[in-house]
């Protein structure tokens, strides 16, 4: 029996009780332990396989840091070796190196990376333009949606509205 059906069960089991007066019959008390055995044994199962599913996330989770770690850890060495080997060719006046497994070449950019080396407040203003952002200002207009005041909501009340709340169960 699902979830589905033990909710149906249940909402027999109270017309049932309606119907004799609220008088808990032995058939009716019968029904009553069934129902609440297949619901704790329901309930019970979806309890372990979520728990099962919460180990397996957080066991998956950790190997993907752990792999992302690892990851970076090997970009940052290709980095440094690529940087390493560019300073020897530097240094040594090559602009390209041929090796079996592949050929290696010193190349510089087409641009020059741009620097800036004051801060922007401190250029001549013929060399700086001006931006305005205009953002809402969403505790105000909460602020207004929750007022005492029909007056306050219903001045907001054509811009915003709190929509509905969620539904969440809490497992402990």
């Amino acid at each position: 029996m699902n979830l589905y059906e033990i909710s149906q069960e249940w909402q027999e089991l109270e017309r049932l009780l309606m119907e004799s007066g609220g008088e808990l019959t032995e058939e009716l008390e019968e029904l009553l332990g069934e129902l609440m055995t297949a619901e704790v044994d329901k309930i019970g199962g979806y309890l372990m396989v979520r728990a099962n599913f919460k180990m397996l996330a957080e066991g998956a989770k950790a190997e993907a840091d752990r792999l992302a770690r690892k990851s970076k850890t090997a970009l940052a060495s290709i980095k440094r070796m690529e940087e390493r080997l560019a300073d020897y060719m530097e240094s040594t006046g090559k602009d390209s190196i041929e090796h079996a497994l592949g050929k290696v070449r010193l190349q510089y950019a087409s641009q020059a990376p741009f620097v800036m080396d004051v801060k922007t407040e401190e250029l001549p203003l013929d060399f700086t333009t001006e931006r305005t952002i205009v953002d809402a200002n969403k505790d105000a207009l909460k602020l207004y949606l929750k007022s005492d005041s029909q007056k306050d909501r219903e001045t907001v009340e054509a811009y915003c509205h709190f929509g509905e709340k969620s539904k969440f169960i809490r497992i402990y």
